[in-house]
């Protein structure tokens, strides 16, 4: 919730975690040869408030895309599934 709030201006009534995803598909290779693997914490959350910003200088844009085209814009393989919300 600290992370999302830091990072984004989201501010989240709760979150829950629903996967963890890492291994092989997500370890790059940087133009120097440092190699990384990384392992990515996936929480779902309602979203309390939105001030667009972040706090910390992390991100410098934001921008809503339909849960459908997100997968296409990560560099990591992230299961489509996870952007697509059920309706209520």
């Amino acid at each position: 919730v600290r992370e999302m709030a830091e990072e984004t201006g989201l501010e989240l009534t709760s979150a829950r975690l629903i996967t963890v995803l890492g291994g092989e598909a997500f370890r790059t290779r940087y133009p120097n040869g440092d190699e990384v693997e990384f392992t990515i914490c996936v929480f779902e959350g309602e979203v309390r408030s939105y001030s667009p910003g972040a706090v910390d200088g992390e991100a410098t844009a934001f921008r809503w895309v339909e849960g459908t085209r997100v997968a296409g814009l990560l560099d990591l393989p992230y299961p489509e599934a996870l952007f697509v919300v059920s309706p209520a």
